[in-house]
């Protein structure tokens, strides 16, 4: 398991490199979550018109499900900089490339919101997680936990 998270942090740090070339050639698109009243009105537009949800709006209202859950750990695999860049509150940033050493720290038999910077890193740890006994899921990134997050607290107002 170390090697595979090894290789996926190398793997990780080459797309985080090559990320804004292809950004630039639109290879890859940037993900913004909307906020939520214009996410609202967007899901009512849509309604109105008999058209589907987007994927990300459920991927982000699958995420806000996990999230609700009593025991929820949100853990952020990204390197120490990244974390100290920012995360979500109550975020506990132990790095993928750390976690075989140091995944005793979390709490048995809490759910894990495994996330990082663009998914590669969390789906490594979800698995890594899940094979030492661990309730993980993969959340991707922290733009989709933040658009969760805002979620659940505009259904709570």
């Amino acid at each position: 398991h170390f090697l595979l998270v090894s290789n996926m942090v190398r793997f990780a740090r080459h797309l985080l490199r090559t990320a804004p070339r292809l950004l630039h050639t639109g290879f890859l698109r940037e993900v913004r979550p909307p906020c939520p009243p214009v996410q609202a009105a967007f899901r009512q537009s849509r309604a109105a018109a008999g058209q589907s949800r987007g994927a990300a709006d459920e991927v982000v209202e699958d995420i806000a499900d996990f999230l609700e859950q009593a025991c929820c750990v949100r853990l952020d695999v990204r390197t120490a900089e990244e974390f100290a860049g920012g995360s979500v509150p109550e975020a506990v940033n132990i790095p993928v490339g750390e976690l075989p050493e140091r995944f005793e720290e979390l709490p048995r038999g809490a759910a894990l919101a495994v996330f990082c910077a663009a998914g590669v890193r969390s789906r490594a740890a979800q698995h890594f997680l899940e094979s030492k006994g661990f309730q993980a899921k993969d959340c991707i990134n922290v733009a989709y936990v933040a658009a969760a997050l805002r979620m659940l607290e505009s259904e709570r107002e």
